[in-house]
């Protein structure tokens, strides 16, 4: 959800373009914005928990940004080890 004191909107689940549509929609209410002026930068991502056990070199929990793949914690992790099955 984001508040600025005018327009409560929510916002979880869309990409980014979708939310920059949808408060560009709400704002254009109370403003005039010409083409290209309106813009919506991504200033905070939040962090996860996630635990990576089996056989990975590195078992552990690791705080990572919500934006990772399931590859970027397999790196942190040391990767896959010899005995572990990947198909």
């Amino acid at each position: 959800m984001i508040r600025d004191g005018r327009f409560k909107v929510m916002v979880r689940g869309l990409t980014l373009s979708q939310i920059r549509e949808k408060l560009k929609k709400n704002y254009q209410r109370e403003f005039r914005f010409r083409d290209g002026v309106f813009n919506v930068n991504l200033s905070t991502i939040r962090n996860i928990t996630v635990q990576v056990f089996g056989e990975v070199n590195q078992t552990c929990s690791y705080t990572v940004s919500a934006v990772n793949s399931i590859m970027n914690l397999l790196g942190v992790a040391g990767s896959f080890t010899d005995l572990a099955l990947v198909r």
